[in-house]
């Protein structure tokens, strides 16, 4: 993984499997327990229920019995200035 400065994007080549993890979909208000979620360089290429959905060879593979996965890149947190801050801060 090339190295970046704090707040740049980082890419990663590799594959990347979810084992056994419980996934909040986003899509509704459910959470898919038991899921298998494989990831290639920076995109969500599969998901499904452990068994179903086999871990490539070549993946990284991360155990995820008891954790949560919120896929898809979103701002969950901010902090917004207060009016009249200085441009570097809006």
């Amino acid at each position: 993984m090339p190295e970046h400065e704090a707040g740049v994007h980082r890419t990663f080549d590799g594959q990347d499997a979810f084992v056994d993890v419980a996934v909040v979909p986003m899509d509704s208000d459910r959470v898919a327990e038991h899921q298998t979620v494989v990831i290639r360089g920076d995109r969500i290429v599969k998901v499904g229920p452990v068994g179903g959905v086999p871990v490539p060879p070549d993946a990284r593979r991360l155990e995820g019995r008891g954790q949560f996965l919120l896929p898809g890149p979103a701002a969950i947190h901010g902090h917004n200035p207060p009016s009249g801050s200085a441009r570097e801060y809006t």
